[in-house]
């Protein structure tokens, strides 16, 4: 059975009606953050463009993945490691 909302992938969220993820976080997926639901994927996408990760203007998809390559071997929890803070 297909999403009631874009008709084109299989539904699997059955409550309130049937959904696909994606049409069950765009309605219903929010953060609770200082008081306020926020829609997880406006903040998502928010957090992505604060570290840089965000695709920027007409940028190639090889762009994006060498900037988060980068982006990413600074993190302190690659490969299992963690630093204590």
């Amino acid at each position: 059975m297909k999403c009631t909302d874009c008709n084109k992938k299989p539904g699997t969220h059955l409550h309130p009606f049937l959904l696909c993820d994606d049409c069950w976080a765009e309605r219903f997926s929010t953060q609770y953050i200082n008081g306020k639901d926020i829609p997880f994927k406006k903040l998502f996408r928010e957090n992505l463009m604060k570290r840089g990760l965000w695709k920027e203007g007409e940028e190639m998809n090889d762009d994006i993945k060498s900037r988060c390559e980068i982006e990413g071997k600074k993190s302190k929890w690659l490969h299992g490691n963690t630093v204590n803070e």
